[in-house]
């Protein structure tokens, strides 16, 4: 078997020949693999140093990613042989892997630096630079070895709290949004841009770029996170086997990871994807899981776990939207009190039971309301017939809007997971009627669109189809928090015979001028602005 001193003098001799042949930094990377490769091999590793992705402009992801099984287990960033490595650890770029990626090597070549969750654990210079040659520093052989051993052996801490499992998903999250960005920007072809125009299209006509990348980047967390929670083996999970877990409950999220998964879409997301994979796996899903969705006098963990992952991946978002949990109590109460007043005022004996009762919740977050709709009527009827009962007259008359994606997606899951636990076993064409919209659009039918773009027309349409149709009953739950709403009251549009530029109310802002009068007379508003809060 090789030993490092003879890898560490091969990998010497290859970087040096490479050197004098006046190559360019991108050609060291092949000598850097081979002594990686090797190295794992001596110390009884079999790890494959995949140099495949940067696929864009700006360095999107780091240079090599180190995999174990095809599962990575560290990065490598590397700049050219010059590079001064305290200059290239000020980079707005090292500042982000260090902070968003646990194991990381910064090197030149030359001098290796070992990072741990951002904290600096070793440093080993093999190789100096002497003028014209290249001098194997022999004395730092063993260090150098240490150095790497220790970087293949990190420790993937285990995850055993929703706190915990939120902050390391909202910093992949971060840099899946950063990777969609730069993609949208720089590729007018891409795909993304695709589902760009098909959301604009079909759910938010006046989605930007950024908040698309921030919807996509959410997707795709917890996305994953609902489909390793329904996996059958969450410690073999992958992510070639995600779109398979996606409960049939949520065709939208169901079919945005069957399209990921069939086509090669993600490239440039794919190796955060494959991090966030490991991620799941080393998590303790007994302890994430504890008493998660329970009904209590305390915090929801479920809404907790949410708000957590959002002040640590974006705090901006958090406060633009008025993400703000509902105190259990509170629900339970508003709950409660529909439930009797349906029975005392609206001759429906059987309360939110009751089958004519269509009942939507206009912007269900984390489907907490949802949630205790359904654990109010699960008490009524004592749980007789249940699965009969949810899949003819349950799920057919519950509905929900959500605007922001990871919300949307997390209801999804919560409201899963209470109705199994309570015995319903889902058929697939039973979905969960909370959609992806935003409820002060109008109920506009979605355009004909092809491929991709499909699977977003039929959700567009099934939001559409309870604006307009269904005859709802109960409206319920606690709207945004936010005094000055971001839904827009007027929009810039060009006059077709003139050309010029004229502002036209929007539908919202039709809405918000007719809630200024009543019974004909303008309210004595001192300070109109707070009567844009959603």
């Amino acid at each position: 078997m090789q030993t490092p001193l003879s890898l560490a003098q091969t990998y010497f001799q290859n970087l040096q020949d490479t050197f004098r042949s006046d190559a360019r930094e991108l050609t060291y990377r092949r000598c850097l693999q081979d002594f990686i490769e090797t190295l794992g091999n001596a110390f009884g590793r079999t790890l494959a140093a995949k140099n495949e992705l940067a696929r864009l402009k700006g360095n999107i992801a780091p240079d090599l990613a180190i995999e174990e099984n095809a599962t990575p287990i560290g990065w490598i960033e590397t700049k050219d042989l010059d590079a001064d490595l305290d200059n290239a650890e000020k980079t707005d770029q090292l500042f982000i892997y260090k902070k968003q990626l646990r194991n990381l090597i910064l090197t030149n070549y030359l001098e290796f630096r070992w990072f741990v969750a951002g904290e600096e654990k070793l440093r080993a210079t093999l190789i100096a630079k002497q003028g014209s040659d290249l001098c194997l520093l022999n004395e730092n052989i063993e260090r150098v070895a240490l150095l790497f051993e220790s970087f293949f052996n990190a420790e993937q801490p285990t995850i055993d709290s929703p706190k915990a499992l939120a902050e390391r998903m909202a910093a992949s999250a971060k840099l899946i949004r950063q990777a969609t960005l730069k993609t949208v920007q720089d590729d007018p072809d891409s795909p993304l841009n695709a589902m760009l125009a098909d959301m604009r299209q079909t759910l938010i006509p006046n989605l930007a770029a950024d908040d698309f990348a921030d919807m996509y980047a959410q997707t795709v967390a917890y996305g994953l996170f609902a489909a390793w929670l329904n996996s059958n083996e969450p410690q073999a999970f992958s992510s070639e086997l995600a779109f398979k877990s996606i409960p049939a409950t949520s065709p939208f999220l169901k079919k945005f990871f069957a399209f990921l998964s069939t086509v090669e879409r993600l490239e440039t997301v794919q190796w955060i994807v494959d991090d966030l994979v490991r991620l799941y796996k080393f998590a303790d899903l007994q302890s994430v899981l504890r008493d998660f969705g329970r009904g209590t006098m305390r915090l929801d963990p479920v809404v907790h776990f949410y708000e957590t992952f959002l002040a640590a991946y974006d705090r901006e978002t958090k406060k633009d939207r008025g993400v703000f949990y509902t105190p259990e109590p509170v629900v339970s109460f508003i709950v409660r009190s529909v439930d009797k007043l349906l029975q005392s005022h609206f001759e429906k004996p059987d309360g939110l039971a009751d089958k004519d009762a269509i009942i939507l919740d206009p912007a269900t977050g984390t489907g907490t309301f949802l949630y205790a709709i359904v654990s109010q009527i699960y008490e009524r009827r004592n749980g007789a017939f249940w699965n009969e009962y949810v899949e003819e007259n349950l799920l057919p008359r519950l509905f929900g809007f959500e605007l922001m994606m990871a919300p949307y997606a997390i209801a999804h899951l919560k409201l899963l997971i209470h109705l199994r636990e309570l015995g319903y076993q889902p058929r697939k064409d039973a979905p969960i009627g909370v959609y992806l919209t935003n409820a002060l659009d109008p109920a506009t039918r979605a355009k004909e669109t092809l491929g991709f773009g499909q699977f977003i027309v039929e959700e567009a349409e099934r939001a559409a189809e309870v604006k307009e149709e269904k005859k709802v009953m109960v409206v319920l739950g606690n709207p945004p928090y936010k005094g000055s709403s971001l839904n827009p009251s007027e929009i810039e549009i060009t006059d077709p015979k003139t050309q010029k530029r004229r502002k036209e109310k929007t539908y919202i802002g039709k809405l918000i001028e007719d809630y200024k009068f009543v019974d004909g007379r303008k309210l004595e508003e001192r300070i109109p602005k707070w009567l844009h809060d959603d």
